[in-house]
Parts: C-alpha cells; structure tokens; sequence
C-alpha cells in the first residue's frame, strides 16, 4: 500500500541506482619542471585558458596526483617563487569554494578520496614551507595550511598540527614564530568564516600559542602578529569570556598590548581586537568598561590618529549593539513577553563625558576649507558616533549639542562654525519629534543662511543637514520661502551643489508616497516643479559635474522629483519625454559619452517620466530604438559584445505595462539580448533584469507567449542548472518559469517534464548544503522553496486551463514529498508555509476525491497546518483555504 499522505506512486517512477565511478588510471608524475611551466604559463595572456584547461583536466583525471605534485611544487625551494606561490593557490582552491554545496565536495574529497600517504606528503610540504626562507612562499603555505587545517580539525585528523605551532611559537626563530601566527590567523578566519562548532579543547589549542605570542614582550613585532592572529579567535572563544578568570587574563593581555604606545601598528592591532571583543562579548565587559571607557576617551583626546578612531569605533560599536537590545526590549514589552537579550546601558552611563568627548572632536578635521575630505578623519567618526548616540539617548542629547552649538555657530574660525552644523545635524533624528521640530523650526532662518557662509565647508555641511531636515522633519521647511535659495545654490561648488540635489530629493520624496502608491494631488513643489528640473538639467551639464559626484546626484534629483510629483504636474510629462529621448539621441551621437554613463542617467529619467506619462506606440517606437542603441554603444565601451547594460532593460517595464499584448512586436529584437543576459553571469544585476522582464513579458502577452517561450526557457534551465550562477537569482528565475506557465497555459504541456525535472532538482536543495546558522543561506534556501512551490501551482493552474491537468498525475508524488522534506527540516518561513498551503490546495482542487482519501491521515498535513496557524497572516488564510479544500475537494 502507499505510504499514508502520499500518491500512489506508478511502477517504474523515483527509481534511482547508483554506480560506482570509472576507475581512473593513475598518471605518472609529470616530467621535471613541466607543472613549473604550466603554472607560470597560467599568468599569461596568450597561454592563460590552456593552461588553466590542463590543470583543470589534471586536477579532473587523478586528485591525488594532482594534490602531490602542486605540493611538491611548493616545497622546493629551487623553483621559481611565482611557481611556488601558484602551486599552493591552485592547491587551496582545489580544497575551498565560496559556494558552501561546492566546498562540502571539496572538503569531502579530501576526507575520502586523497590517500592517506598523499595526504601526509600535502601536510609535510605545507608545514617545510612555511618553516622555510622565503617570505612569500611562507605566506602562501600559511593560507593554503589554514585550509587543511579547518578540514582536518574538523575531523580530528592532524592532532599534531596545533601543538607544533605552538612549539614554533614559543622556541621557533622570530620568521618562524611570525609565520606559524600568520597561519593560526588564517585559520581562525576560516572557521569563522564558515561558522563551523569547534570543540573547546580545539579553541585552547588555538588560544594558547596565540596569547603566548601576545605575552612576548621582547619582540614588538611577534606581538603585532599575535593580535592580529586573536582578532578572528574573539568569536570563537566563548568559553573562555564567559570564564571570569580566563576573560580577565585574555583582556589584560590584549590591554597590555594597546599600551605599547611606541610600536603604531601593535597599538592599532590591540584596538581593533578590543573593539571585537566588545562587539562579541557585550554582557560580560561590566568589570572592564572603566579600564576600556578611561583608555579609549584617552586615546581618542591625545592619541595618534588610527588609534583615536579606532577608539571611537569601540564606542561606536557600544552603541549600535544598544541599540539592537533596546529594539529586542521594544519589541518584547509589545508582545508581553520577556526580552531574550537586554542592554547594559553603558553608553547611558558615560553619556555626559561621552556626548562632550564626540563634541570636540568634531573640531579635528585635516582638510583645508576649499578641500573635500580624502581620508576618513577624526571628525568625521565623531559626527557618526554622534548621530548613533542622539538615536540611542534621544532628548538627553540636545542641551549639550545645543550649547556645543550656541558656542561656535557664529565663531571667527571656519572649522568651529562647521562643527556646530555638524553636531546640529547629526542629532536631528533620534530625540523626540516634537522637540526637534520646536528646535530646528526657531532656528531655521539662521540656518539656511550659513547657505551663503564665505567658507565653502560651512555652506556644503548647512547643505547635508537642511537635507537631513528634509528626510526627518519635513513639514518644517518653508518650500516657497526656500525655493529662491535653493535654486541659487544649485549653481554653487559641486560639494554644495550636490547635498542641495538630496535636500529636492528628499523634499519631493516626502512630500507624495509616489512609486506603486497614489500620487498627491499637489506637493510643495508643484509650482516650482518645471524650474527646478530645468535648474536640476544644468547641473547635470556642468563642465564640473564629475566633481562630488553633482552629475548623478542632479539626474537622482530629477527621478525623484518627476516620480514623486503631484498629478497638478502632469501636463508637463509629455514634453519631459520627447525632451529627455531628444537629449539621449544627442549624446549617443555626439561620441562624449564613451563610458555610457551619461546615456544610462538619461535611460533612467526616461523610465520614470515613461511611467508617469503612460506610453504610447510612437513613444514606444522611439524609446525602444533608444534603449538598443545604448546597448550597443555599452558593448562597445565595455569591450564585450556579450555585456549589456542594466538601465535599458529596467526602462522597458513602463512600456511593457503600457503596450500590454502589442509588446509582442518588439521580441525580435530584444528577444535575443534577454537570452544574451540571461547568459551573461558576470553581472547579476543584469541576469536578474532580464529574469525579471521575462515574467513580466509573459504576463503582458499571455498565449501569444507561446511561439517565443522556448528560447527563454532553454536560457533558464541553462541558468538555473549551472552551479557557477549567484544563487540569489535562482528564485527569479524559478519564478519567471511559472509567469511563462500561466501565460501560455494548456501550451505549457509540452516542455512540463522538462520543467519539473528543473524544479525537482532545485527542491533537492538541503539546509546542510549550506550554514544552517548563517541567516543569509536559510532566507535564500526559503525564498528558492517558496518559488519552486509557487511554480508547482502555476503549472497546475496552466494544464487546468488547458484540461490537461492529468498530466501532471505522475508528479503529484514528488511535490507531496517535497513539502515533507521542507516541514522536517524545520527552517520554513511564512512565505513558504503559505505556498505550501497554496500548492497542496491546488492538488486537491485538480484531483479533487481521488487524493483526499491518501491525505485523510497524513500527519505531516496537520503540522503544516499548525505551523501555518502558528505564523499567522496570509499563511493562515491559505491554510484555512486549503483545509475547506480538503472538505469539499474541487470546489
């Protein structure tokens, strides 16, 4: 009998046997110094893709061999150092990937396929390097060393590795004991990076050579190396913070090394590892916090600048994490439930020095007046710190900057004047709006009139503050009193001219929800509207507009302003169109705009205007034609006829929506760029724009999709089977799948089996393919569920369109089974338990009382439904729906 709560499966369907690989026959070594000539032919041009494709061909036919002779490559001293280092890259990528499914075959390859024998002479001559003379090829073992290292910890199979480092670490020679610390640097990277569970004997091991490095008072630069090696050991270590005595020896260690104020780089080390360490560690520091606080304020008053700014960060660091917890609080009180982390409040108790402290510091800038700050300076982590410390103490915050800036508003110095704008500014969000809007209100008038201050930093800070004004307090500035002003300034220095573009920007966002949403009938700047974007066009064509980057910010301005304007403005749209397709065609035929960026700004004022003025076909005819042309002349400022440009393909969704069926006339020619993105994975922004058109062409033709939807989805299975593409655009173009189901319906019959292969093997995606801890794996693996679940109901929908439901009858199993396998792992969200609920209710509603009697019993199917009810909202709904399903299939 079939298993409870699955479709009766047909004979010969879900039958899989493996078989074991073809033996490959071992090569023999290569000839002396061939794989030397090899690797060095890799690095260049003419030799590079054979090179590369031997090697490949290499590593393919025989890993062990493989794995020897790049170490033995490594270890020999005689060849050459480019050889040396490239052997050991070429052996570290054969045992890493940046894809977490990818590095798990690596990882397991080694564990299993490599000898044991060749993995001992891999070891030797990884641990003879980096003992050896060479610096580089020191550094190059230590990186490849940290690879196998995280493997074979792992696995507890080189139990020798981590004493012998500290052995080198507490009687090697000073090159030695640097690299054995460059090489546990790397590893603790690693097994950070992969946030792998690491036992707490292996962490000692670690820990130990590590702050015995630290301890070597004799030799500055050992310590130095030391401190960098602890800064990736902080969040592995734990056990050990969480241990007063240990947490206090770890911490006057590295405290011990932040005093060696004559050794810069061993000074700047020790900081940024206590900036760690709090970040990490938060809710055991209360012992330390007046060591720290007293330390940090010191260094950032009368230390060299790296370590004042690092000790800012420290503070910085302090109150972001506050901030986190009095969110957690927040949300806790709201549900009525305890907090599961709370704050210290640190920050609250050093506030009044702390507040004063960032004060003055905002004072030591190091530029000139007339220069734009190049390096990120004392000033500038001042005000950042400022602004997370208004947001975190609100109204405690204002007398102090109110003082602070009653003081130095009006001074003879140009810097103190800067600093009162800035301190004014960076606390305009956080304390209480009533305040604020009082405060800035009374003083607005002063204000905009440091816009004319004969120092060009006072008036580009007045600039960015009126435009943090406009983001957070809008209602208070008076647009028609500022509008004279603000067009005046738009012709002043790039740097000013530039924050008064966000100050419109913000203003003309804030003032009509524009986008998806209703437009207002009329905004504040709906009788200014045609000044400022012509006001806003001359910027974008000064001979200064590369400066502060005035040119985008003058085209951001002018989107914004055409998007967000009120309905009063729309009998302008339609000469903003033909004005700005006019403006493209001149500056695709004038050859300026060699780099396309020109022409891309101008794309994108056309697809908002295009969106606010509904397209016609002449319009279409020309904006099209536009759009091709800057494909090409992209192509040709890239060098690559395969590359295509982003704006172009975004700009036709407008005209899409408008033309709706007609589209249909324009498919011969964009068809095959679409194919072309599709195809091209060295951008993912453009990939996921033609995904993305994709759908939305489906949608728009509906069965005329048909004679054009094989090509697009040959070009999607291509895409969603490669391992190489960024996974995050495999949900869209699952999701474009099921947009081509619905639009072609019955049609869809004949690539289904392709298709659910497709979906089939992007549903066999397991959490352990990935960090089942790390939050960006599980939203991806969720989003890529959910699309495949959805899909399944598209197809559904499709073939009952068509009568041809029956169809899928074979399939019904596997997607049953799929939603199983998501239920017993645990990691769902509400957007896949919903589409679960979806596609099991489409089941029934397709087969109506032949599956209901398989699913009467299913326990999986009242989990899912608990879980659903568990989570609430739309999940719910369609669990409620689903359940009705079940009670009266085919309803």
């Amino acid at each position: 009998p079939p298993c409870v709560g699955q479709w009766p499966e047909r004979p010969g369907l879900w039958v899989c046997r493996g078989e074991d690989p073809p033996r490959v026959a071992r090569p023999a070594a290569m000839a002396e110094g061939a794989l030397t000539q090899l690797l060095l032919q890799s690095q260049h041009p003419q030799t590079r893709a054979e090179a590369e494709s031997r090697l490949q061909a290499g590593e393919a036919a025989n890993p062990p061999a493989f794995f020897r002779e790049l170490a033995i490559e490594l270890a020999t001293p005689t060849r050459p150092i480019t050889a040396r280092q490239l052997a050991g890259v070429v052996l570290k990528n054969a045992l890493y990937a940046k894809s977490r499914g990818e590095y798990n075959k690596r990882r397991q390859r080694w564990v299993n396929a490599i000898p044991a024998e060749i993995k001992g002479v891999v070891r030797q001559a990884v641990v003879q390097t980096l003992q050896g003379e060479d610096h580089e090829a020191r550094r190059t073992a230590a990186s490849l060393l940290s690879k196998i290292a995280v493997i074979d910890i792992l696995t507890e199979s080189w139990p020798e590795l981590l004493p012998s480092l500290l052995n080198i670490v507490q009687n090697g020679a000073k090159p030695l004991k640097l690299a054995a610390l460059l090489a546990l640097q790397y590893i603790c990277e690693d097994l950070q990076t992969l946030d792998e569970d690491v036992s707490e004997a292996t962490t000692d091991a670690i820990i130990g050579p590590v702050v015995q490095g630290m301890r070597d008072t004799s030799d500055p630069d050992v310590m130095c190396a030391a401190a960098k090696a602890f800064y990736p050991c902080v969040s592995l270590a734990g056990k050990h913070f969480e241990n007063k005595q240990q947490r206090d020896w770890l911490i006057n260690t590295i405290v011990q090394c932040a005093k060696q104020n004559q050794h810069a780089e061993l000074q700047i080390a020790a900081y940024e590892v206590i900036v760690q360490i709090v970040e990490h560690h938060y809710d055991v520091m209360g012992d330390h916090m007046i060591q720290l606080g007293d330390m940090t304020a010191t260094s950032i008053q009368q230390g060299p600048d790296k370590i004042a700014l690092t000790s800012i960060e420290f503070w910085c660091t302090l109150a972001d994490e506050e901030l986190f917890r009095k969110e957690i609080e927040r949300e806790a009180r709201s549900n009525g439930t305890p907090p599961e982390i709370e704050s210290r409040n640190f920050i609250n108790q050093a506030k009044s020095s702390l507040i004063v402290l960032m004060l003055q510091s905002l004072t030591r800038g190091q530029k000139d007046d007339e220069e734009e700050e190049d390096t990120y300076s004392i000033a500038m982590a001042a005000q950042g710190c400022l602004q997370l410390l208004a947001q975190l103490l609100g109204d405690d915050v204002i007398e102090p900057v109110v003082a602070f800036v009653g003081a130095n508003f009006r001074d003879q110095a140009w810097r103190k004047r800067e600093a009162a704008i800035l301190a004014y500014g960076s606390i305009v969000e956080g304390p209480s709006e009533d305040r604020m809007r009082q405060l800035v209100g009374g003083s607005l008038a002063e204000l905009t009139a440091a816009l004319n201050d004969s120092s060009l930093s006072v008036r580009d800070t007045t600039a960015w503050m009126l435009g943090r004004i406009a983001a957070t307090h809008p209602d208070v500035l008076n647009v028609p009193a500022l509008a004279s002003l603000l067009g005046e300034k738009l012709r002043d220095h790039p740097r000013v001219a530039a924050n008064i573009c966000f100050v419109l920007h913000c203003i003309a966002e804030q003032a009509s929800p524009g986008g998806a949403g209703p437009h207002a009938a009329s905004t504040p700047l709906s009788p200014y509207f045609s000044d400022f974007i012509r006001l806003l066009v001359e910027v974008t064509q000064r001979r200064d507009g590369d400066q502060n980057g005035l040119r985008l910010s003058g085209y951001n301005a002018i989107t914004t302003l055409i998007s967000h304007a009120g309905q009063d403005c729309m009998p302008h749209m339609p000469q903003l169109l033909e004005a700005f397709a006019t403006t493209l065609q001149q500056v695709l035929t004038s050859g300026m705009d060699t780099n396309c960026e020109t022409a891309c700004n101008l794309v994108g004022v056309l697809q908002v205007t295009s969106q606010r003025q509904p397209v016609q076909k002449a319009h279409a005819d020309v904006l099209v034609s536009l759009y091709v042309q800057v494909q090409q002349k992209y192509k040709e400022a890239q060098g690559n006829p395969a590359a295509l440009c982003e704006e172009p393909l975004i700009a036709l969704t407008p005209i899409i929506s408008a033309l709706q069926g007609g589209f249909e006339e324009f498919l011969p020619i964009l068809g095959p760029q679409l194919q072309e993105g599709l195809k091209y994975g060295d951008d993912v922004h453009v990939a996921k724009a033609c995904v993305r058109l994709v759908g939305e062409i489906a949608r728009a033709l509906g069965t005329r999709m048909g004679p054009h939807a094989a090509a697009l989805l040959e070009s999607l299975y291509s895409q969603l089977n490669d391992q190489d593409v960024d996974r995050e655009l495999k949900p869209s173009i699952v999701e474009a799948l099921g947009d081509i189901a619905i639009a072609i319906g019955g049609a869809f019959h004949s690539c289904l089996a392709t298709v659910v292969q497709t979906l089939q093997a992007a549903s066999m995606t397991q959490v352990t393919a990935g960090n089942p801890r790390d939050e960006d794996w599980v939203r991806y693996l969720n989003s890529l569920r959910s699309a495949v679940l959805l899909t399944y109901s598209c197809i559904i929908h499709a073939l009952r369109d068509g009568n041809i439901v029956e169809a899928f009858r074979e399939h019904v199993n596997g997607v049953l089974d799929f939603v199983q396998r998501i239920l017993a792992e645990k990691v769902y969200n509400a957007d896949v338990l919903e589409a679960s609920c979806s596609v099991v209710g489409d089941l029934i509603v397709a087969f109506g009382g032949q599956l209901v009697p398989h699913l009467a019993h299913a326990a999986w199917l009242q989990e899912l439904v608990s879980a659903a009810h568990r989570h609430g909202g739309d999940a719910k709904k369609k669990a409620d729906w689903m359940q009705l399903m079940r009670r009266s299939p085919g309803a």
